[in-house]
């Protein structure tokens, strides 16, 4: 048990977990903007390839 906590220490003080919460963050980010994109330009892609489709 002793081992455990002396790692989960190990990693909350180290650098490699400050990384790990930017990298956490900057997914997030990413993931928020295709979100965005998708939301705003959905209908409009979507009514592009049905067009697309019916003249095929």
């Amino acid at each position: 048990m002793n081992r455990l906590i002396a790692a989960a220490k190990a990693f909350l003080l180290g650098e490699e977990g400050v990384s790990l919460v930017e990298y956490g963050l900057l997914l997030a980010f990413v993931a928020l903007i295709c979100v965005a994109a998708i939301t705003a330009f959905g209908t409009a892609i979507n009514n592009a390839f049905a067009t697309f489709a019916g003249t095929i």
